[in-house]
């Protein structure tokens, strides 16, 4: 939820609770906060639509993970952002919408997905709080949250590790000194292009 809704929810149920019980200023101040709560499901579905569509339209194959929400949210730090994330309903969008697109969408377990290497599958164990992977067999650096990308789409293909990276996923690379290498290459200015 947007930090302004936010504030506007909690500034209208803060007068809703000086409001006497019963009263027809309690009544109005209640139908003022069911239309800020209508207001963000509307936002959200909204924005949950726009994006279900970008992916069935953009993808012939959505790889998505199994994730156990009722367990998830029994961490209370992140409950409420898990909450508002509403995975559950995009999964189900995502579905419908690429039923009727005749698109594939695969559920893969989501054990390990964060902590086996998508390059050559060794389990590289890591906290949350570690964003980086680096493999000790392979070499492999990446995001973390690339690595298990990869992982996904991998186990949705049934498919080994791949031999080798492709082109298009080259910048999010990190060499082995921390920085970020681009596999795009500038054609030196003395030589002609050749189309």
């Amino acid at each position: 939820m947007p930090e302004q809704v936010a504030e506007m929810l909690k500034k209208a149920q803060r007068i809703q609770s000086k409001r006497k019980k019963g009263s027809a200023n309690r009544n109005r101040q209640r139908i003022i906060i069911a239309r800020v709560h209508e207001r963000v499901v509307n936002q959200r579905d909204d924005f949950l639509h726009k994006l279900s569509r970008h992916y069935v339209n953009g993808y012939g194959l959505i790889a998505l993970e199994k994730l156990n929400i009722t367990n998830m949210v029994k961490n209370h730090h992140l409950a409420k952002s898990i909450m508002d994330a509403s995975w559950s309903k995009l999964t189900q969008m995502i579905e419908h919408k690429a039923e009727s697109a005749g698109v594939r969408v695969i559920r893969v377990s989501a054990r390990n997905t964060t902590q086996r290497c998508s390059q050559c599958g060794t389990i590289v164990p890591k906290s949350l709080a570690v964003r980086m992977h680096r493999c000790s067999t392979c070499g492999f650096i990446a995001d973390r949250d690339y690595n298990s990308m990869l992982e996904i789409l991998n186990r949705a293909l049934g498919r080994e590790p791949p031999e080798s990276t492709p082109v298009e996923i080259g910048p999010l690379l990190m060499s082995n000194h921390g920085q970020a290498r681009s596999w795009k290459q500038e054609v030196p200015s003395s030589e002609p292009v050749r189309v």
